[in-house]
């Protein structure tokens, strides 16, 4: 019994060329970019009180452990439960509203804290900054997801966090040079409002424009 011949391959396997990668629309593109902004506002509000706490401590009288409770569990408390809320809300509702709403939010009670004069309506302020800003990054995921395409999500993420980090260290500068400014300033007298500290000045003039540039979720 003759033996069987088994064909040798002829070539080697051709590799296949690499898959060109989907396109980024405008529509993702404009996404990303308002996604930024809203981090960008996030970082401010939630670094503001870092930043003032030698201030807000010498006005208001307030013990470093009061300080302590203000820049920690007032805030992490709150971002803790939010969060929880939040990918609860996306699942549900439209997504842009859901966003608008909690950039005002955190928006609001990041001003409130420029009407503060005690310990109690601070921790009620800060409380209410973790709450609304513990809703971006679901909402800023699940929008990611809905407008990049599958293969173009990492990428997308990537420049989320970076833009956005890179942005923060701006804002800490500014920051810096508005209470600086405010600070040189002493008391300011608002209609209305009355006489408030410099240190209460940088919280309304960090919180009151994110209520307008919410809309930027639309």
């Amino acid at each position: 019994m003759s033996d069987a011949v088994i064909p040798e391959k002829s070539a080697r396997a051709v590799p296949q060329p690499e898959r060109a990668k989907s396109p980024i629309s405008a529509v993702a593109i404009v996404t990303i970019s308002v996604l930024i902004v809203f981090y960008l506002m996030s970082f401010a509000d939630k670094q503001m009180f870092s930043l003032l706490v030698d201030p807000i401590g010498a006005n208001l009288a307030l013990s470093d452990v009061q300080l302590g409770v203000l820049n920690g569990i007032a805030f992490s408390s709150m971002y803790i439960t939010g969060v929880l809320i939040a990918g609860w809300c996306v699942d549900r509702f439209e997504i842009r509203t859901v966003l608008f709403l909690a950039v005002a939010f955190w928006s609001f009670f990041a001003a409130f804290s420029g009407l503060a004069n005690d310990f109690g309506t601070l921790f009620i302020a800060r409380g209410g900054v973790g709450l609304g800003e513990a809703f971006l990054p679901p909402a800023a995921y699940a929008l990611l997801a809905a407008t990049f395409p599958r293969d173009r999500l990492a990428f997308a993420n990537g420049v989320y966090h970076a833009g956005a980090n890179i942005g923060a260290v701006l804002t800490l500068i500014f920051g810096g040079m508005l209470i600086g400014a405010l600070t040189r300033l002493g008391s300011i007298s608002l209609p209305i409002i009355g006489e408030i500290e410099g240190w209460q000045g940088a919280f309304l003039c960090t919180g009151l424009p994110g209520i307008a540039l919410a809309f930027l979720a639309f």
